[in-house]
This record gives structure tokens, C-alpha cells and sequence, in this order.
């Protein structure tokens, strides 16, 4: 079975936080399985990084996002549009996808994003949190729109989620009211990848990175506000006031600092700036080091689907004080401290148990590995490899998509609306719209399916509602709309190709029954 990997949102520099890592070792688990073959679907900004740390594995790789390439397509298929935009041509209808064309039978999603979808191959989505959903307050409007739209796409179009807690399965079964049968948990089991390295590295990567000789509290986590730094900075400023005689330092690793300026502001007015150590985005080796020598890991995040520094800590023998909230009290079981990670008193109390009570130390050490133990790699891989076996061999469930359309209901110059499952017969009806945001005065519209082809022209302003039976046995419709236009060429900062607007979209089946696109 051939299997599409979609990596492309990953960047090698570790933006996306813990999830870079558990796709590595995805990958490196199911590459070894004979019954499969992996294609990995990867960009300009990761082919190299790919092909270097999977060499000797049986992966091949296919760089699907180059600007250059698709700059260059778009210019021809544009040209070719206004060549034959008289004609009843359809210079797209007959190219294959990336995926069918290459052998792909299932495409697996693990960055979420179903980006490179083909209507009748099965798609799995791997899904860390909807953390937008209980902390809206944390993204921007736009951001929160976008996000809301995104996962909806998710669920509809994926025809198995796979959560990584039992948490985050509940929580977008409630969210977007999914059917219990399609998603699948599958918790992160890689803490076994950090071996330290040796003795003299060791001490090596200490002295670079001024911890030698420091009793430290490890927090790995990229600034994101979610991850709650400020709250922790309170409640240990709190604590060393307390305690000022105490020698504990704090250790924060992760990107997007510089994001976030109120965190050193904090730390300055605390005076906290000589037990305050900020290492950046580590290496592998240097990331296990820094973890093999801390007193022990913190963790107030507000918000996890999951949490793998925490059993990350157990499994090296390190005690965790941990959030109480979210996912992580399953993950840590009853072998984590725990705070509220909304209380910095909760969070001081925490630290301070923790630097005087050796017998609680030693107890969250014995518990923590047994802990970790309940994370064994091979099941994590195995988990994987029987839910994509099981997507591969069940029959597709009823769903219309559309690809093509915006949030904002604004089109691209090709719409497509596919209709996958049993064949039937549909009526697609479409309530159109030229704003006058497209400066062309009269803009065509072709609409076809395999068997019945349509024109329809739009003058600026006009809406009209158009109504296109497709036939029993068309499994797709597909809008060419031209002239389009770009914004970006009038001063906007959006640089889209736009068409007209699609107000709304139903699609009605034989037996009455109507589903809403737009």
C-alpha cells in the first residue's frame, strides 16, 4: 500500500513545537513495515532536510510545494484560459492529482492540514488540539475565523482523525460533532529517542550554554501564550522573595521569543535576570542534556492536547510539577506533582515542595518511570499502521467538498465540487455575486461535469442563482471563471487570483436531502 506523508508545513527550526518530533519518528516506524510504501510530500524549505534524515530508509520524496514551479504553472494555465476563454474547452478537466497519478491509496495528514485532499483517496488527519475553541482570547480575530474554517474542512473531508489523548478526541467529537467511529486515539510515545551523549559532550554543551554547576527547573516550551510563561515567572519571583538565599535557576528552551517582549520586560522588573536562562530552539543531543541535569520539569501550560516533555521528564528519571489542566493529568497520571496553572501561589507551593521534600521527589521519580513505561514506542507505531490499513479498506462515506473558495466567499479561477461516495444523481444550486472588487465589467462562468457543460455570464453587481443538474455516474463539477484578478496589483497586501463571490451553495441529492457547502 503506497501512502502519501504530507510534511509539508514543517520547518526544520522548530516552530512547531514538540510535533516536528513525533512526525520523525512516525515516519522512521512506518518506513520499516514491508506491507508499505512512503511517499513523503515535502516543500522547497524542508526536500533537503528530508532526504538527509531519512537516508537508507525505503522513503521517497516529492517536493510538491515549489513557489517557482507553481508560479510558472499558474502563468500557462492562465494564458491557455484566455486562449480558448470563447471556447468550451476545459484545460484542466483531464490532469490527474499529484497523488492518484503517482499510486497513492491513502494520504496521511499528521501536520493536521488536508491541503493536497483527492476526492477517492481515503485521509487521515492526525489532530493535536482545538485549543481556539476554549482560549479564543489568544488568537486574533482573523486568526480565530481561519481556524474555525479550517478544522471544518478537517472533519468533513478526513475520513479518520486520529487524537493524541483521549482529551482531544472528546473534545472535537463535541466541538464538531463527530461520529465516535472515525476518530482514533493514539497517544505520543518518543521519549525513547533521547540517549544522552557522552560524559565529556555533556559537559561540553553545559558549559556553553552557562549551566554548568546550576541547579535549574526545565520548562521546554516555544512562547506561545498558551504555555503560560508569564504565570510561571510570577509565582518563582514570588518564591526566590521567599526564599532569597535559594540557588534554584530557571531554564526556558523554544522559539518565538522575540515574539514575545513582555516576558523579558516581566523578568527585568522582577529582577530576575541573573537565575533566568533562555537557551533558544536546541538540538536533539543538547535538548537531552539539558533535560538529563535539571532538579526537575515545570510545566503551567494552559492548554495541551497532549504534553511530551512531561513524559519526556519521567522517563529520564526527572520529577514533573505539571498543569492540572486539559490533557495532562492523563498523560502524567499519579506520577506528576500537580498546580493550577491559573494561581501563582499554586505553582510557587508546587516549587517549593519539590525543593525541600526529598521523600515526594523520590516518590515522583519511582512513579514517573513507571509511568513512561505505559508509552511504548511500538505501540504508537502499531496504532498508527492499523488505523490507515483499516481507512484504506472501508468504503468512503457520502460527502460533497468544494475546493476553490475562500473564507471570505471570494473564489480562485477554478472551483471544484466533488461528490464522493455512492452514485447519485445531485442538483448543485449556487447564488453568485460580482461585487465590482473584480474590475472586469462582464466576467464568464463555465460550469461542467463529465457529461453536461453550461456557460453563465456575471455584469458587475449582478447576483443570480443558478441551479446545474449533474447527471448520475459525474462525480465532480467544475467553474472556470475569467477574467480574475489580483488585489495586490491595486496596493492590497492580498496577493490571491480572485473570480467572483459564491454567496451560497447548496447540493441536493435524488432523495431530497440537501447539504450546505457555502
Amino acid at each position: 500500500m503506497k501512502i502519501a506523508i504530507d510534511v509539508v508545513p514543517i520547518r526544520p527550526d522548530g516552530r512547531i513545537g514538540g510535533a516536528m518530533h513525533l512526525v520523525m519518528e512516525l515516519i522512521r516506524g512506518l518506513a520499516i513495515h514491508r506491507e508499505l510504501e512512503i511517499m513523503l510530500l515535502t516543500a522547497s524549505w524542508n526536500h533537503q532536510f528530508f532526504i538527509d534524515s531519512f537516508k537508507g530508509y525505503k522513503v521517497e520524496h516529492h517536493c510538491i510545494e515549489c513557489p517557482q514551479q507553481m508560479t510558472l504553472f499558474d502563468k500557462v494555465k492562465r494564458r491557455l484560459r484566455q486562449l480558448f476563454a470563447g471556447l468550451d474547452i476545459d484545460i484542466s478537466g483531464g490532469i490527474k492529482g499529484p497523488l492518484r497519478s503517482r499510486g497513492v491509496e491513502l494520504l496521511f495528514c499528521p501536520m493536521t492540514a488536508v491541503t493536497y485532499y483527492e476526492p477517492g483517496i481515503p485521509t487521515v488527519s492526525l489532530v493535536y488540539d482545538i485549543q481556539h475553541e476554549y482560549y479564543p482570547s489568544f488568537f486574533s480575530p482573523e486568526e480565530l475565523t481561519h481556524r474555525r474554517a479550517f478544522y471544518k474542512v478537517v472533519c468533513k473531508k478526513a475520513d479518520a482523525i486520529i487524537c493524541i489523548s483521549e482529551y482531544t478526541k472528546q473534545t472535537i467529537i463535541e466541538k464538531f460533532n463527530l461520529a465516535k467511529d472515525n476518530v482514533y486515539v493514539a497517544p505520543i510515545c518518543i521519549q525513547d529517542r533521547l540517549i544522552p551523549p557522552e560524559t565529556g559532550e555533556q559537559q561540553r554543551i553545559l558549559q556553553e550554554k552557562g549551566l554548568e554547576g546550576l541547579r535549574y527547573g526545565y520548562y521546554p516550551a516555544n512562547f506561545w501564550k498558551h504555555k503560560n510563561h508569564l504565570m510561571l515567572l510570577t509565582a518563582f519571583s514570588s518564591f526566590i522573595q521567599r526564599h532569597p538565599d535559594s540557588d534554584l535557576h530557571l531554564v526556558f528552551t523554544g522559539c518565538l521569543r522575540e515574539d514575545n517582549p513582555e516576558i523579558d520586560d516581566a523578568i527585568r522588573q522582577m529582577g530576575l535576570q541573573e537565575r533566568i536562562h533562555f537557551l533558544g530552539y536546541l538540538t536533539e543531543s543538547e535538548l537531552t542534556t539539558v533535560l538529563h541535569h535539571c532538579d526537575f520539569l515545570v510545566y503551567p501550560s494552559l492548554f495541551e492536547g497532549f504534553g511530551i516533555p512531561v513524559i519526556e521528564a519521567m522517563a529520564v528519571g526527572k520529577p514533573v510539577l505539571c498543569s492540572n489542566r486539559t490533557s495532562l493529568p492523563e498523560v502524567g497520571g499519579d506520577a506528576a506533582y500537580y498546580f493550577d496553572p491559573r494561581i501563582p501561589a499554586s505553582i510557587e507551593e508546587a516549587i517549593d515542595r519539590i525543593s525541600t521534600d526529598e521523600t515526594l521527589r523520590e516518590d515522583l521519580v519511582r512513579k514517573g518511570h513507571r509511568q513512561a513505561k505505559k508509552y511504548p514506542r511500538e505501540a504508537m507505531i502499531n496504532g498508527y499502521l492499523q488505523v490507515l490499513l483499516q481507512v484504506v479498506q472501508q468504503e468512503q462515506k457520502d460527502i460533497c467538498t468544494v475546493d476553490g473558495v475562500y473564507v471570505d466567499k471570494w473564489t480562485a479561477e477554478d472551483v471544484r465540487i466533488h461528490f464522493i461516495g455512492k452514485p447519485k444523481m445531485r442538483t448543485v444550486m449556487a447564488e453568485l455575486l460580482h461585487s465590482g472588487g473584480n474590475p472586469a465589467q462582464t466576467i464568464a462562468i463555465h460550469i461542467k461535469s463529465r457529461q453536461v457543460t453550461s456557460k453563465r455570464q456575471l455584469i458587475a453587481g449582478q447576483r443570480e442563482e443558478i441551479t446545474f443538474q449533474v447527471p448520475l455516474g459525474d462525480d465532480s463539477v467544475h467553474l472556470a471563471i475569467f477574467p480574475t484578478f489580483c488585489p495586490a496589483d491595486n496596493g492590497s497586501p492580498d496577493t490571491r487570483q480572485l473570480g467572483i463571490q459564491i454567496v451560497r451553495l447548496e447540493v441536493w441529492d435524488d432523495k431530497g436531502i440537501m447539504e450546505t457547502l457555502l
